[in-house]
């Protein structure tokens, strides 16, 4: 915004480096000139004289007028002029102070698009300084981290918000006002007063704030919670992985029916999608002949026809090898499986070295799986 001074006779006494840059006429073309000399030649001159008059009277005025630039164009300029006491002999000075009525038609507009975006917007809008202190959030910011905005300004996010990783988010806001570069959907995850009994998920975008001449004066954060979003994409990931194994296990089980090898396969087809280890137990009875026998009542006697990885775990180097009959009680988990045939899943076991072989071959050893499956 460009200054200028006149006498109360409308001469000009002082034109500023601003008011050159935006009329184009250096000091000396101006000075000792009426201020209506500088109107467009098809202007209506008297408006600004009289817009001048009304200013030297005492009365600050505003108005619009069409200047004439130095280049031999015409500029549509906002003024703003306001008596003020001359410094020597008494009388009136009055200060003109003059912008570009474009431009000040466009601060205007954006300032209003800005805080209009700013109150409405159903996205979380942060503004923080360099030393990432909240100076203003939105009211979406305030719902989405259940703080008002007293509890922000003043205050950096790891001060307010411990429930989530304020620590990653400070260091991509600090990376931003070094570098300059802005940074786009990082995560910001966990619990906020908003919601304190579950984990939420936000995408976070931040922009550093720049003076005229570059220097950083602070960011803006924009905030976007797509928890429902991401479960919704784990759901699918997940979805894709158990396709994806069922394509696997129809492709690599029952290939022959030799009954060892396809126990084998289905043991194989488990690991390591859904278990770190499996076995593939099966009816002696079944194994030996194609009579199931008395089946799970009063307990049961199985054989061990799959195991994977078959070397290299702890779990099934402990378990029974390949081609033991296992014999379990009634009460035992794998008995349970059956009726209604329904998964049953035991407590954790920790896996114990196996002893040393002894001299003579002792009785086959119990052995209780974590979970099984009745097929």
């Amino acid at each position: 915004m460009a200054a200028v001074a006149t006498d109360q006779s409308g001469a000009i006494v002082r034109w500023d480096r601003t008011a050159q840059d935006l009329l184009g006429y250096a000091a000396r073309e101006v000075v000792g000139r009426h201020i209506s000399d500088l109107l467009h030649p098809e202007a209506d001159r008297s408006l600004g004289r009289s817009l001048w008059e009304r200013a030297v009277t005492g009365r600050g005025v505003t108005g619009t007028v069409t200047a004439w630039h130095h280049d031999g164009h015409p500029l549509e300029l906002e003024i703003w002029a306001t008596p003020v006491p001359a410094r020597t002999r008494g009388g009136t000075t009055v200060l003109v102070f003059v912008a570009d009525a474009h431009a000040a038609r466009a601060i205007r507009g954006s300032s209003a698009v800005w805080d209009g975006l700013f109150a409405r917007s159903p996205v979380g809008i942060g503004v923080l300084d360099t030393q990432l202190r909240f100076l203003r959030v939105n009211p979406a910011l305030q719902a989405m981290n259940g703080l008002p905005e007293a509890a922000h300004i003043g205050r950096r996010l790891v001060e307010i918000l411990p429930g989530v990783n304020a620590s990653d988010m400070e260091a991509a806001m600090r990376q931003v006002l070094e570098q300059g570069e802005p940074v786009l959907d990082s995560r910001r995850t966990g619990r906020t007063p908003a919601d304190p009994d579950h984990d939420h998920v936000w995408s976070c975008s931040y922009v550093r704030l720049e003076d005229l001449d570059g220097h950083p004066i602070g960011l803006t954060a924009t905030l976007i919670d797509i928890t429902a979003q991401q479960q919704a994409e784990l759901d699918a990931a997940a979805g894709r992985r158990r396709l994806a194994l069922i394509n696997e296990a129809t492709a690599k089980i029952g290939t022959s029916l030799d009954l060892e090898r396809t126990a084998q396969e289905l043991a194989d087809a488990a690991v390591p999608d859904l278990a770190d280890a499996a076995t593939v137990d099966v009816l002696d009875s079944l194994a030996t002949s194609s009579d199931v026998g008395p089946g799970l009542v009063g307990g049961i006697a199985l054989r061990r026809l799959g195991k994977a990885p078959l070397t290299g775990s702890p779990a099934t180097d402990t378990l029974a090898p390949l081609g033991r009959t296992l014999t379990f009680p009634a009460n035992a988990p794998t008995p349970r499986c059956s009726p209604p045939a329904a998964p049953t899943a035991s407590p954790a076991w920790t896996p114990r070295p196996s002893p040393p072989p002894p001299a003579t071959p002792p009785p086959p050893p119990r052995s209780w799986p974590w979970a099984c499956t009745r097929s």
